[in-house]
């Protein structure tokens, strides 16, 4: 009877540790990181983020370039040499020899207008705008990938911190059960093959250990590539706001606001102006020109000289080797592809967007499963105890509840985790994922300002980030 009390007394604090709910994982202390923090943390210092704002930084100087059609050319000229001039004359028999050493000098200032060019100027310059628009939304679509990651590097490791306290309270649980079956084996309750049974599972529940912390040790490797520091005290996120009330209203979200589809649309703008501007080569150019000059001659004498003109040129193209009607053709067939890629990253955002509800539908229905089945394998590890302990059942019965009511705890951390990711995978293909829909406390970064700088500037090679 003292020994059945023994094994009783290991049999609590077996129930004890598996009852824990998987959930238990996520309590943590105050003053943790929050996902906001993460969010932040991702957004001011990431370094694909960071890039992509520099690209359109890069992008918003075609405007000004563009721009540079509507605005006068100016240079100066100025050159500077020596001459030596020598001549032999004949007269009246007589031979002579002349010899003149020059210092020609010349300075001219150029000033150049074009008035017309074919449309090639306004064009361009549509064309550039267009293009800083497209940057944009792809800079708000790479904004909320990479928030995306951000969200999903920081469940994962509070998933995979979770998954390795289960593994290790199944590891300190094993190593109790196994020594009290010893003490019983001592004793002539059970058989060697009983304690066998309970040492493989041990050693079973410890590799399942080791591979948890693997997986935590990448899911932490990932935080810090992702959002820039190694992850600390973690804290659980509070339910998702502003998740849409069906998979229709997602999808009308979606069209509206994803910026993909947004991007596509002007970039197949962008692409229509380049075909003006293919055209524009075959029509006339007309060109003002004003041109100063001053010269000096020394030798023996001093000349000196200065002169202007004002002229128009009118330059009409008859044939310029094919290329231009190449170019047009070119353009035109990438239009083509610009209007069509609207249609498919329509479709694809479509897609997305409904196996975005899909999942998180099914995240949600698993987790509800999930609670029933840890209840139902706690409540069926001790009716297997309690058989054990009359003859019912073997050890072996006991070992797999053990082990299924494990698998259903690490199965309710994901199946919880998997709400949060797939949530916040729905916001971002609707596109509202980006800083300002999660009111992060951050500046945040305004793409129109670098191109209210560059857009009118004449002068100056100083550049964000430089």
């Amino acid at each position: 009877m003292k020994r059945l009390v023994r094994y009783r007394g290991v049999q609590g604090l077996v129930r004890a540790a598996l009852v824990t709910t998987a959930l238990s994982g996520w309590v943590l202390p105050a003053r943790a990181e929050t996902i906001t923090d993460a969010f932040t943390a991702a957004y001011e210092s990431n370094p694909g983020l960071q890039g992509q704002r520099a690209q359109q930084r890069a992008t918003d100087e075609q405007v000004p370039q563009a721009l540079s059609g509507y605005r006068p050319n100016a240079s100066v000229q100025a050159s500077y040499g020596l001459e030596h001039d020598q001549q032999v004359a004949n007269t009246g028999g007589q031979s002579s020899r002349l010899k003149d050493d020059f210092q020609p000098a010349t300075g001219t200032v150029t000033l150049g207008e074009n008035l017309y060019s074919g449309g090639q100027t306004v064009n361009s310059v549509q064309q550039a705008e267009a293009a800083v628009r497209a940057g944009r939304e792809q800079l708000l679509g790479v904004e909320q990938g990479t928030l995306m990651n951000a969200a999903s590097a920081y469940l994962t490791v509070i998933q995979n911190e979770a998954t390795v306290k289960l593994q290790e309270n199944n590891v300190q649980v094993l190593q109790r059960q196994l020594e009290a079956n010893q003490d019983r084996f001592k004793v002539g309750i059970l058989t060697t093959t009983d304690v066998a049974q309970s040492v493989a599972r041990l050693a079973d529940s410890k590799s399942q250990l080791t591979g948890a912390r693997a997986q935590l040790d990448q899911a932490r490797a990932e935080y810090l590539q992702v959002i820039g520091h190694m992850p600390g005290t973690l804290e659980r996120p509070a339910p998702i706001t502003g998740l849409p009330a069906s998979k229709d209203a997602a999808v009308a979200v979606a069209l509206a606001t994803n910026p993909d589809i947004k991007a596509a649309r002007e970039a197949e703008r962008a692409s229509s102006y380049a075909i003006k501007v293919a055209e524009g080569s075959l029509l006339p150019k007309f060109d003002v020109q004003a041109q100063y000059q001053q010269y000096t001659e020394s030798a023996l004498s001093v000349d000196r000289g200065s002169g202007a003109s004002l002229m128009g040129v009118l330059t009409v193209p008859l044939y310029q080797g094919g290329a231009e009607y190449s170019q047009i053709r070119e353009s035109k067939a990438l239009n083509s592809q610009s209007r069509l890629q609207i249609s498919a990253t329509t479709d694809a955002v479509v897609q997305n967007v409904s196996n975005a509800w899909d999942q998180l539908q099914s995240a949600k229905a698993q987790f509800v499963s999930g609670q029933e089945a840890v209840r139902a394998n706690q409540l069926a590890l001790e009716g297997t105890r309690q058989e054990e302990l009359v003859g019912s059942r073997t050890i072996l019965d006991v070992l797999n509840a053990e082990q299924e009511l494990l698998n259903s705890q690490v199965n309710l951390v994901r199946y919880d985790t998997n709400i949060y990711i797939f949530g916040y995978n729905l916001l971002a293909t609707m596109g509202r994922l980006g800083a300002k829909d999660l009111n992060l406390p951050v500046p945040y970064y305004d793409s129109t300002k670098n191109y209210d700088d560059v857009r009118d500037s004449w002068f100056g090679t100083s550049s964000e980030g430089q």
